[in-house]
Parts: C-alpha cells; structure tokens; sequence
C-alpha cells in the first residue's frame, strides 16, 4: 500500500516539475539603456517555458545577481531560447495595469501588441484561448481591447484610425471572422503605417 501512495504521489507531482536555466538576453531601463543579461527560464517537464512572462522577467546582471523586473520597472526585454527570439514590451492592457505585451506589428504610426491567456475548460466548456490587443499611435495614444465582437471591434478600430481612410475601407472589407483576426489587423495597421 506504501508503495501505491508513493507512485500516486509521484504521479501527481510530475507536472509541477521544472528545471531552471538562463539563456542570453537584454532588457531596456526606463531610460533606454540596453543591458545585456542572462534571462532566468523555468523550464517543464517537455522542456517548454512556464515562466508568466507578462507579468515578471528574473536576470542574472553582470555581478551574477538575481534581479526580478515587473512591467513597471523597465521598458522591455527579450532572450532568445531554442533558437526562437522573444521580445516583450510594457504596455498598457484592458485591465489598468502594465503588462509585457508581445508586438504583433511595430510602425512608425502605430503599433500593435498583444497577450492572451488560455482557460482550462470543466465539465462540457473547452479550453480556449483569450487574446487581449493593445493599440498605440506614435502620438502615444491607445486602444485597449479585451474579448469583443467582430462589431464592435470594427468600431472601435474605426473611431481609432479614423484619419486613414484607407484602413477604414479595410476595417469595412475585413474582420470577418476570428480564425483571420491577427492577419487582418496587421494588413489595416499596415495601411496606416504606409498613408
């Protein structure tokens, strides 16, 4: 019976187990000082990533101490990491608070981050995924859009972008449906960084 408890005890915590390694990387001070640094990774069972990255980035500084950074303290960072390169940039979010948003698009005019987050579904509910978008124009405006409709997101985009109205014709044309969403957003802020 020791040994039945023992191998469920084992079984349970095999997804709580981790390892922790640092992979080379950076992060911009407030004051747009790059600093290069090791980036602290927790790594599961699988070898994929669990840190949160939106909400903290721990480092290695050059003194071999660990530093732990929240949106509010830096601009932003980024490491690369089985040979992928991550960038993350503190933005503001639907939520008020600062977050490390991944950009989708970065432009002269206006850019466009994101972070999303995935629910595990109970009983007959799925797992889905939640993508959260954060809007910036070069005057330092935003749009900060949680989950909406396709209606009212063309909306909002609309009153956002309404200087260009070119995107609007394409905020009109497209936005169609949620499987194109990420495309068709970067083909309109294209737009807006071209007029």
């Amino acid at each position: 019976m020791k040994h039945c408890a023992l191998v469920l005890v084992l079984f349970f915590s095999i997804g709580n187990l981790y390892s922790q390694s640092t992979v080379s990387g950076y992060y911009i001070t407030k004051t747009n000082d790059t600093i290069t640094v090791d980036v602290v990774i927790k790594k599961g069972v699988f070898g994929q990533i669990k840190n949160d990255l939106t909400k903290e980035v721990k480092v290695i500084d050059d003194k071999n101490e660990s530093v732990q950074f929240t949106p509010s303290d830096i601009k932003s960072y980024g490491f690369t990491f089985d040979g992928i390169s991550y960038e993350f940039y503190s933005k503001p979010t639907k939520k008020g608070e600062n977050k490390f948003l991944t950009p989708v698009i970065i432009g002269p005019k206006t850019s466009l981050y994101q972070y999303s987050f995935y629910t595990s579904g109970s009983g007959s509910n799925l797992p889905s995924n939640q993508v959260f978008y954060t809007f910036e124009k070069a005057d330092g405006s935003y749009l900060l859009l949680g989950i909406v409709g396709q209606k009212k997101l063309k909306t909002e985009l609309k009153e956002f972008y309404k200087e260009s109205q070119e995107a609007q014709k394409l905020i009109d044309e497209r936005l169609k449906d949620w499987l194109n969403q990420k495309q068709d957003l970067i083909d309109i802020l294209s737009v807006v960084n071209k007029s």
